[in-house]
């Protein structure tokens, strides 16, 4: 009977430590997702800046930094979204969806500041056409980032 307990006993705990080593890897992977989420965050905002930056000096440096950005956040995109669950893809491509809508929406107004466009007026463009744009872009990160900070609850 004591040899029956302590097979048990042993099963019980080794059936114990592989369940805890398949939750600390779950939320490992949460975690890495949350984390790639936030990166992608600050590399849209990088090119938000940096796109702005070229909007008020015509400096090509900061032309050159917007594309980089944006070819990084392609990249990111991808490789975040084949690595999220299926269910939450959409929320990623409503991130897409939003920083597209977003930059295409700054080279109107880049377009628009390079003719005779008075100051004003551009700043009215601005705040009509591109603000716009960025607050549908942060509502959708908003998104992304609860439901990758709620798989971590």
């Amino acid at each position: 009977m004591a040899a029956l307990c302590v097979v048990i006993s042993a099963i019980s705990f080794y059936a114990l430590r592989t369940v805890i080593e398949a939750k600390d890897l779950v939320i490992s992977d949460y975690a890495h997702n949350l984390l790639r989420v936030r990166d992608l965050e600050i590399t849209s905002e990088q090119e938000i800046s940096s796109s702005r930056a070229y909007l008020l000096t015509r400096d090509p440096d900061f032309e050159t930094k917007a594309l980089r950005s944006r070819r990084e956040f392609s990249d990111a995109t991808a490789t975040l979204r084949a690595q999220i669950p299926e269910s939450e893809r959409g929320l990623i491509d409503r991130v897409i969806r939003a920083e597209k809508s977003h930059r295409e929406a700054m080279e109107l107004a880049i377009k628009e500041a390079g003719g005779d466009r008075d100051p004003q007026s551009l700043s009215q463009y601005f705040e009509q056409m591109v603000m716009p744009k960025r607050d549908e872009l942060r509502v959708a990160f908003r998104a992304l980032i609860h439901t990758q900070e709620r798989q971590l609850e």
